[in-house]
């Protein structure tokens, strides 16, 4: 989310990866670990792709996003609480 305005042609790291997962060794593909993202909208929304791969069984992954590398003038605030960073993925069937 932006506060405010966000110089010209402002933008954003994204980077997500795996956080943890259920059972262990549980994996997926991902298509990009890294992208740019504009900052232009007061939200912004960055989608992944994922795939599952012989390594994935049912069970849960959690992956975790972070924000980095903005464009000088835009300041990135720590979430309040860990889990807005980490998202759940449950697998039923592979």
């Amino acid at each position: 989310m932006l506060r405010g305005e966000a110089p010209p042609n402002a933008t954003a790291r994204v980077d997500l990866g795996t956080y943890s997962t259920d059972p262990p060794g549980n994996n997926v593909s991902y298509e990009q670990q890294s992208q740019a993202a504009p900052l232009k909208e007061k939200l912004t929304v960055v989608k992944f792709n994922l795939s599952s791969t012989s390594q994935t069984v049912p069970g849960k992954i959690v992956v975790a996003a972070i924000i980095h590398n903005t464009t000088k003038g835009v300041n990135i605030k720590a979430p309040e609480e860990p889990k807005n960073w980490r998202a759940e993925l449950t697998i039923l069937a592979h």
